[in-house]
């Protein structure tokens, strides 16, 4: 199965069992075990490993002239909710910490269709494959 910069775009939206993993996160974990590591090889993935391997090449995916504004404002120079709301010793404090999370929210706020003309913003076409997320096969 190839792997694209679009499953890591869903599941960041929140395309995957809620069920089984209880934050994006997880499920990005989930997701990296299943296709990129050794049987049993399992840890927790450090946020700088996050980005770097998957979100950042999802945003080069996705950022185009049509929102580059959006992702300047709303994924880098924007605060995320885990800053604004959270108690302050759990505050995200590392840098890619703080970048995960605020690329997270773009990717939630950008919308994937055009209201108006109906067209698809972000390329969804890779997104007929029922065995792609982790939501028990729920197409999209």
């Amino acid at each position: 199965m190839i792997c694209t910069e679009h499953d890591v775009f869903w599941i960041c939206r929140g395309h995957y069992d809620h069920g089984k993993y209880a934050s994006e996160k997880m499920a990005l974990e989930e997701y990296y075990y299943r296709h990129y590591s050794y049987p049993g090889e399992k840890q927790e993935l450090p946020f700088y490993f996050l980005v770097s391997v998957f979100m950042a090449p999802a945003v080069q995916k996705i950022v185009n002239a049509g929102n580059l504004q959006s992702f300047l404002h709303n994924g880098i120079f924007e605060r995320s909710y885990m800053e604004y709301n959270l108690n302050p010793a759990k505050k995200p404090t590392d840098f890619y910490e703080v970048l995960y999370y605020r690329i997270l929210k773009w990717f939630n706020d950008i919308p994937v269709r055009d209201f108006d003309t109906k067209e698809y913003l972000v390329d969804v076409r890779e997104y007929s494959r029922k065995d792609r997320l982790f939501d028990g096969g729920r197409e999209m």
